[in-house]
């Protein structure tokens, strides 16, 4: 994410950008927005709407037209293409997540079947081999959940 830091962004807000649909959005839209994604009342909304748009005034990222009560607000190319960059960032980050746990998942079942292997050779140390098997196989377990899970993710 660090292209959202370029404009100086709350990740609240940023939050708030990635569900806007196009480059020009109401001042009203954007606070229910924002009410909608970080649960927030109306009057922490609007603060935290007219904060990040002032900011962004002032870095020619955001430009407001009409009058005061129907304002709306033309967010830059720039603006938006530094998130969306962002968020191919946030992939590209749970894809190698995701290639660092399967390693981890085939080292794992590398360690399980060396511990079968020992075992026809050590059968006098079945006690120990059989924890330390077990502890192997419960860590498989964990490992796919947590492949599973970041799959969905790089998925949506």
């Amino acid at each position: 994410m660090q292209n959202k830091n370029v404009y100086k962004i709350s990740n609240k807000f940023y939050q708030v950008s990635l569900k806007m649909t196009g480059l020009k959005i109401s001042r009203k839209e954007l606070i229910r927005l924002a009410m909608e994604v970080n649960d927030l009342a109306v009057y922490q909304a609007s603060g935290l709407v007219d904060r990040h748009v002032y900011s962004l005034k002032k870095q020619d990222a955001v430009k407001a037209n009409g009058p005061k009560n129907n304002r709306h607000y033309i967010f830059s190319d720039d603006l938006l293409g530094s998130l969306q960059a962002s968020i191919k960032g946030d992939n590209y980050d749970l894809a190698s997540e995701l290639r660092s746990l399967e390693e981890e998942l085939l080292l794992t079942r590398y360690e399980l079947q060396a511990y079968r292997e020992i075992l026809e050779k050590l059968p006098q140390e079945k006690q120990k081999i059989t924890c330390l098997h077990k502890n192997a196989s419960e860590k498989i377990y964990r490992l796919n959940g947590k492949i599973r899970a970041v799959s969905q993710l790089v998925m949506m």
